[in-house]
């Protein structure tokens, strides 16, 4: 790295790299097909993998919704 010299401060200062919260990886996030509802992987409370896919949901209530009608709710991207 080189040495830089930065506003507010005296002397020249050594500068490291640094990156913007932009180039983060985007955090992994789910959507409950019953309430179409977006989650955080730390909010998913219930899982069900079906014909070799996975979904994710809410609460154990929107899981017992979708698995007594799973053809009343569009599929999503669900989880792998």
């Amino acid at each position: 790295m080189a040495e830089q010299r930065l506003k507010g401060l005296s002397g020249e200062t050594e500068v490291f790299g640094a990156r913007a919260a932009t180039a983060m990886p985007p955090a992994v996030r789910f959507v409950d097909p019953v309430r179409g509802m977006e989650l955080h992987a730390a909010a998913v409370m219930a899982r069900l993998a079906l014909e070799g896919r996975g979904e994710a949901f809410c609460s154990q209530a929107c899981l017992q919704r979708f698995v007594l009608s799973p053809e009343l709710y569009g599929r999503t991207a669900g989880w792998q």
